[in-house]
């Protein structure tokens, strides 16, 4: 989310202008998913997709369009609707469903480079931002839910979550959560890697966008945001570690709790959180082993597999 406003906030700061759209809503089929968002620059660079098809390229030679001219673009409101029918709902997919657009062209001027200022030091933290026919807001309020799209009153309103509702904290900053971290990251998620060592070469490529921290696991976690939205992934260097590791996730609300390894190393592993005075109700919340079963090996595979459980659960 911060990555997709800076940009735009750079390209304003430039005097160029900016296209946004978001998928503010959608109904079962569709391409487009609420978590979609798209910017079109005047170079004709796109970052993001909000369903792609001939229903995007069609969206994005009109804002190439709109841009080149000098004419402001309020916010709007599109219905789409996929399949072979006639009119402006028409997305031209044909794969069923529909989703609601909203965008809008972002001008280079001063009140709305200060409003990407507050909305790129927002994200990931608190607030949301308010979307009209009449313009855009920013809210510190803390929305609770990922999006709202209201149009109820004849009009409408959207809101846009700015703390992002994919999140995922890794415990360990080897091989194997690197790899998850990167796969993470490439999926829209919020990804925080935990690591109390600070001599671990595998850090150094770790997408620009992943928070690391390097701490005690049991300091880490309490200084964590939003654990009740995040799943819990244990991959540390050894038995030992990701005891400390599950004993420190154990006592928060994570949304979930996994540990990677074989069976023998998890039997031991439960056998030392028992000693710890964890009980097996306790216990039983952690995810052992995390994965898909499919005969993972490498660190890639390990991540493939973790990735596509906790899709497949979402």
């Amino acid at each position: 989310m911060y990555s997709f406003f800076q940009a735009a906030h750079e390209e304003l700061k430039a005097g160029r202008r900016v296209f946004a759209c978001f998928v503010a809503a959608n109904r079962k089929g569709s391409p487009g998913t609420p978590a979609a968002r798209m910017l079109i620059f005047e170079s004709g660079k796109q970052i993001g997709t909000i369903g792609g098809g001939i229903m995007e390229k069609s969206i994005v030679d009109q804002a190439i369009e709109r841009l080149s001219e000098s004419v402001p673009m309020p916010p709007c409101l599109d219905d789409l609707v996929h399949r072979k029918t006639e009119g402006a709902s028409a997305s031209g997919l044909i794969c069923g469903g529909a989703q609601s657009n909203v965008s809008f062209i972002l001008e280079p001027d001063m009140a709305t480079c200060a409003l990407l200022e507050l909305i790129t030091a927002a994200c990931d933290v608190e607030g949301y931002l308010e979307v009209t026919a009449h313009g855009l807001l920013y809210s510190e309020l803390n929305l609770d839910c990922a999006n709202r799209l209201d149009t109820s009153d004849g009009g409408w309103i959207y809101q846009l979550n700015l703390v992002n509702q994919r999140r995922i904290a890794i415990f360990g900053g080897g091989h194997c959560g690197c790899a998850l971290a990167e796969q993470m990251s490439r999926l829209g998620y919020a990804v925080t890697i935990i690591e109390p060592r600070n001599d671990v070469v595998t850090l150094e490529d770790l997408p620009g966008e992943v928070l690391l921290i390097h701490a005690d696991y049991s300091e880490a976690v309490e200084g964590l945001k939003w654990s009740d939205r995040t799943h819990a992934v244990v991959m540390t260097h050894s038995m030992q570690t990701d005891v400390d590791a599950l004993n420190a996730a154990l006592g928060q609300p994570f949304a979930s709790i996994g540990v990677m390894g074989s069976s023998p190393k998890i039997a031991r592993i439960r056998t030392s959180l028992l000693d710890l005075s964890w009980s097996d109700l306790q216990i039983s919340r952690v995810r052992a082993p995390i994965g898909l079963s499919f005969d993972s090996d490498t660190p890639e595979e390990i991540a493939v597999s973790i990735a596509a459980q906790i899709l497949l659960e979402r």
